[in-house]
C-alpha cells in the first residue's frame, strides 16, 4: 500500500500512534507499504509552532529526521499538485489540507486523515 499522511496523522505517527485504528496502523506499517509525508505538512507544523498554536515534545527542526527514522518517505510538493488546487471544490478553506489533497490526487494514493471534511473531496481517504 502507498499512502500520504496528513499533518495530524504525521504528528500522531511520530508521537501518538495509538490514535490510529489498529488495523490501519498495521497496514501502513507493513514492510511492503510506502507511507509518505509532505513538505506541506512540514510547512504547516513550522508555521503553527512559530505562532504558538502547536507545541511539540521535540524541537521542530527534528521533525524531518524523526519522520525518516520512523520509516516514512518524503514527498516533495510538485507543480502538478499546485495547479490542481483550482480544480478542487470549495469544501473548506484550509490551504494545507487542500494541498495535501492535491498531492494525493496527483500521486493516485489515499490520504490518511481523521478530518471528516476531507471525505467530501474527490480523493480516497483512509481512517
Amino acid at each position: 500500500m502507498r499512502a500520504l499522511l496528513d499533518t495530524s496523522a504525521l504528528l500522531w505517527w511520530l508521537g501518538e500512534p495509538a490514535r490510529f485504528e489498529r488495523s490501519l496502523l498495521t497496514t501502513l506499517k507493513d514492510e511492503e507499504s510506502v507511507v509518505f509525508f509532505s513538505q506541506v505538512s512540514l510547512l504547516e507544523i513550522q508555521i503553527k509552532v512559530g505562532l504558538g498554536k502547536l507545541q511539540l515534545d521535540f524541537p521542530v527542526d527534528r521533525i524531518l529526521a524523526l519522520a525518516i527514522q520512523s520509516g516514512l518517505t518524503a514527498l516533495p510538493l510538485s507543480n502538478e499538485a499546485i495547479f490542481t488546487l483550482p480544480k478542487l471544490p470549495e469544501v473548506h478553506r484550509d490551504p494545507f489540507d487542500r494541498l495535501l489533497i492535491c498531492e494525493a490526487i496527483q500521486q493516485g494514493i489515499p490520504l490518511v486523515s481523521p478530518d471528516s471534511m476531507i471525505h467530501r473531496y474527490p480523493v480516497k481517504v483512509l481512517w
